[in-house]
């Protein structure tokens, strides 16, 4: 996200940039790489393993976007109204 984010230009105005920019995305990527090929080569439990990340990634992707196309993912409060804390306002003569 940070590559992208940086060569699209949607980090341009951020109010951290990452030091040694592409070191930290780049080494990050390589070690996932590392672990996906460690869990490919592993018949036994890696190779499953991948599969069944896969899987719950593609499953939840295709939730994603159902949910997407019936209306979006608006986040309602439910629950008894009392739980709501009303606001304090704090005097700043008191601090």
């Amino acid at each position: 996200a940070a590559i992208v984010a940086r060569i699209t230009g949607a980090s341009a105005h951020a109010p951290y940039r990452m030091p040694l920019f592409p070191l930290a995305p780049v080494v990050g990527l390589i070690a996932l790489a590392g672990v996906v090929w460690a869990n490919w080569i592993d018949p036994t439990l890696g190779r499953p393993s991948l599969l069944a990340t896969a899987a719950v990634m593609i499953a939840f992707g295709a939730y994603y976007v159902i949910r997407k196309a019936a209306g979006g993912f608006a986040w309602t409060l439910s629950g008894p109204d009392s739980l709501i804390a009303p606001a304090v306002e704090l005097d700043a003569t008191k601090l």
